[in-house]
């Protein structure tokens, strides 16, 4: 069975950075080993290809830098053909590097007919907010039209640091001689075309943020309540969502069927996005398939549950669970906090989900808990 989603892939845990803020940074803390995704280790690529082939778009994302695993990235763009991509990076790698990896996920999507898009992290923990280094050479490249088939530039910065980014940027602009044109497509999303080429600055939640971060970012409930209006529809964790133009193209997913959102991590682990109650499968140990998959969500009382209330009434109902209250206002971020409280206390996540309240067949479909 096809369906239509988002399907994100972490390529590898490892980084070549130590971001102060990174979620991540804890696990990998005196490790010298870290897991990286194998296409030739069991049945791993069968099943990834089962996945992009059903998956509307793929992210190559994730718990480390995706270049570091570059040669993964390419051999699974070369093995899908006419599908759309997305590389998350910090640009933690030499420039050199940066060019051979992209030059190489450059020619898999020449043979694949795919398209890519490159999305740069960029912010002070990343120490790359200047727009100097790596990003000052990467963004002349796009600039430039140095690739085919990897043709687009976005930018993903943090809402805290939204205003400085946008005027370094414009700076960056400025000193170069380049022409801006910047366009406010929602709180969250700023379209800009500098010297005829497009580029996207997206910004996002800081997790875990400082108070000092905090005075410049909404609440967790506030932020939701801005997704919803620019979304102008219902938001289903694990479910796909309508696209607001941040993977490169205008409405890839508005209107279609809800499939299954899901995370590939550097073990081979499949999860539902922003859902991460349950394993559902690993890559490696069995062919995977979405008729499996969706099974297992619809044999699972906790994901279905959770898949039937919008993400504002399920975050309602974390915020005000006496145990874990506290740390999912910490957290800030809704599509991280199920990730985050699994890895703390994974009953209790599961004892919230339980007790959201029973619906009968009439309520299914437009859920509103009422708010306390």
């Amino acid at each position: 069975m096809e369906t239509k989603n988002q399907l994100f892939i972490h390529p590898t845990d490892n980084c070549g950075r130590n971001c102060s803020f990174c979620v991540y940074a804890e696990r990998r803390k005196d490790k010298t080993e870290f897991p990286h995704l194998d296409l030739e280790k069991g049945y791993a690529k069968t099943s990834l290809n089962n996945l992009i082939t059903g998956a509307q778009h793929t992210a190559f994302s994730g718990g480390g830098e995706p270049l570091l695993n570059t040669e993964m990235i390419k051999d699974t763009i070369a093995m899908n053909p006419n599908k759309k991509y997305m590389v998350t990076t910090g640009l933690g790698l030499s420039t050199e590097n940066i060019e051979k990896d992209l030059t190489q996920i450059n020619q898999a999507c020449i043979d694949s007919n795919s398209l890519c898009v490159i999305r740069i992290s960029l912010d002070s923990y990343h120490k790359n907010i200047n727009f100097d280094g790596n990003v000052d050479e990467v963004m002349k490249w796009f600039i430039n039209k140095r690739w085919e088939k990897v043709r687009t530039c976005f930018i993903r910065g943090t809402v805290a640091e939204g205003a400085i980014l946008l005027k370094n940027l414009k700076n960056y602009c400025k000193q170069n001689k380049l022409h801006m044109f910047k366009k406010k497509i929602n709180k969250y999303t700023y379209a800009t075309i500098i010297n005829r080429k497009f580029f996207q600055v997206i910004l996002r939640p800081t997790i875990y943020p400082t108070e000092e971060e905090l005075k410049k970012e909404d609440l967790l409930l506030k932020y939701i309540d801005n997704m919803l209006k620019i979304d102008t529809e219902e938001i289903n964790l694990g479910k796909p969502r309508s696209c607001r133009g941040c993977k490169g193209c205008d409405f890839w997913k508005s209107g279609l069927e809800n499939g299954l959102d899901l995370t590939v991590n550097a073990k081979g682990d499949i999860t539902l996005y922003g859902a991460e109650v349950d394993v559902l499968g690993n890559i490696y140990d069995e062919v995977i398939t979405y008729d499996l998959l969706n099974t297992r969500v619809n044999n699972n009382d906790i994901l279905k549950t959770l898949q039937m209330y919008g993400v504002r009434d399920v975050m309602q109902a974390f915020l005000e669970d006496e145990v874990l209250g506290s740390e999912t206002s910490r957290i800030n971020y809704p599509f991280a906090v199920i990730r985050e409280l699994m890895a703390k206390d994974p009953e209790r996540v599961k004892y919230v989900i339980r007790n959201l309240p029973i619906l009968s067949m009439e309520e299914k479909g437009k859920v509103k808990i009422k708010k306390r």
